[in-house]
């Protein structure tokens, strides 16, 4: 059975993908800019209004496999699963590590430089910041048979599961923030996972939840933007010397993300084609700007680095995000006209 494209999907991922962009290129900027600047609250209000689009990635990976495959799902096509998740994800990462192990190596040759670094490097997600996503979403391909089994066979109820998704991401990040067992949370799926379960549930059920979110997104929109402004708040307080307690900032920030996935998905509905085809363009093409744009982020800042006292510094910061937004954009969509660019870029 052929599923029609959910083209409100690719919406949501461009914009998810420009949150991760956001992100890295103020995360210097912020660095930089002294506390009490006006400028920081700016630069602040950019980054930490990114912090949406790695939980939002999750909930949307989650979607999207459960509409495609849950309902006509046999054991038997375990095996045609995994070979195209190794072909367009695993193969293009493994490309993407080797090529930053090597690059980094290149501005840095005191790093190591060694074979076993390198293997550590490809099973972590370490070989550059932001490759830590392909290892966790490896993690959810593989969790995505047993979640298929309690919908299927145990006949799970939908609460349980986000209940129970929710208990085991408190309780091992709990015990992580009290025994430090794991070093980089990040790379663990528990980290996202109720996300991950809200997104396959969703996608179970995607007709209902896209009528749902039609009928409210006046309350879907406002609730979206009210929990953005309690992340940044949140965030302001903590820089104003208030600690937060972790529930609550897990709690805020995953909310907000799950909430700004499904107001983005209405958006994408309510305007396609019209006004989102350059936002579906950088969804299509987010796992290649994906991989690609911290390699032409340094290069940007290797040939533009101004002291924050500079009248070129903010211009600067301008012209990066000019770049990150523009370049790998082009580029992926120049490259998939090639028959194997998907070597390098996925799909």
């Amino acid at each position: 059975m052929s599923y029609p494209s959910l083209r409100e999907i690719e919406v949501s991922r461009g914009v998810a993908i420009l949150g991760v962009l956001m992100i890295h290129v103020t995360a210097q900027a912020l660095m930089d800019t002294p506390i009490e600047s006006r400028t920081y609250a700016i630069y602040a209000a950019l980054n930490r209004g990114g912090h949406f689009s790695v939980p939002t990635f999750i909930f949307l990976s989650g979607l999207v496999l459960f509409y495609r495959y849950f309902e006509e799902w046999q054991n038997d096509q375990i095996f045609a699963f995994y070979r195209k998740r190794l072909k367009y994800v695993f193969i293009p990462y493994v490309f993407w590590s080797t090529f930053y192990f090597f690059f980094n190596h290149a501005f840095e040759p005191n790093g190591n430089g060694s074979l076993r670094a390198y293997l550590m490097d490809l099973l972590t997600g370490r070989a550059e910041y932001h490759l830590y996503y392909i290892i966790l979403i490896i993690q959810y391909y593989l969790l995505l048979p047993v979640l298929f089994a309690l919908l299927k066979r145990v006949n799970l109820h939908y609460s349980l599961l986000i209940i129970g998704s929710v208990a085991i991401q408190a309780l091992i990040g709990l015990l992580n923030h009290q025994y430090h067992w794991i070093e980089n949370e990040s790379i663990v799926f528990t980290t996202y996972l109720e996300a991950f379960v809200v997104g396959c549930i969703a996608g179970k059920n995607y007709q209902a939840v896209s009528t749902w979110i039609r009928t409210y997104s006046p309350w879907l929109l406002s609730s979206a933007l009210l929990f953005m402004l309690l992340h940044l708040i949140i965030a302001e307080l903590e820089l104003a010397g208030h600690p937060i307690h972790a529930a609550i900032k897990e709690i805020v920030v995953h909310l907000y993300s799950i909430l700004a996935a499904l107001a983005a998905i209405y958006i994408g509905a309510l305007t396609w084609p019209k006004s989102s085809t350059l936002l579906s363009a950088y969804g299509k093409c987010s796992l290649g700007i994906y991989f690609m744009h911290p390699a032409l982020l340094f290069l940007a800042k290797q040939y533009m680095q101004f002291p924050y006292s500079s009248a070129l510094y903010h211009p600067s910061i301008g012209i990066r995000l000019l770049i990150i937004l523009t370049v790998p954009l082009g580029l992926v969509i120049a490259c998939k006209r090639v028959k194997w660019a998907w070597l390098i870029f996925g799909k």
